[in-house]
């Protein structure tokens, strides 16, 4: 029982995405392989810009389902040992190992074009990303994570 609440401790209840938490523990175990190895490693955050007005104009029922299909589509994309995450209401990541800054900009756009155009519920959803590389794991998670977040927040 133990194990299993565990578990649930690293997971977004709404999608079943890994949650910040388990972002933040994978990525500094990232980063210390990147620093040993000196392979990349990338970290693609993507915000839903209109978040605000999403959940203005559509019930939480379709907003949750607004948000699970985000979600199918970031598991969908991931490889084996990507991993994608919701870090918060309106914002999720993936994290690319072994992806140079070059291949990330390329995933993030494709995936931001992916994000804005699919969904069941005809819910016009604005995507923005930012990207954030390391060829030497010389950045700390939290630090690379809150980069991307405000690459990704355009002001």
């Amino acid at each position: 029982v133990r194990k299993t609440l565990q578990g649930f401790r690293h997971v977004d209840m709404d999608t079943g995405l890994s949650n910040r938490r388990a972002l933040l523990e994978r990525l500094t175990d990232m980063l210390y392989l990147t620093q040993r190895y000196k392979r990349p490693l990338s970290l693609v955050v993507f915000h839903v810009c209109n978040h605000d007005g999403l959940s203005g104009n559509l019930d939480p029922d379709d907003l949750s389902q607004c948000y699970e299909e985000l979600a199918d589509q970031l598991q969908l994309a991931q490889r084996a040992s990507d991993l994608a995450a919701r870090i918060s209401a309106d914002t999720f990541a993936l994290m690319l190992p072994e992806t140079p800054e070059d291949g990330a900009v390329i995933v993030a756009d494709r995936m931001s074009e992916t994000l804005q155009r699919r969904n069941s519920i005809d819910a016009t959803i604005q995507i923005s990303s930012g990207v954030v590389s390391s060829e030497d794991g010389e950045i700390e998670a939290r630090d690379m994570i809150a980069a991307a977040e405000a690459l990704a927040r355009p002001e």
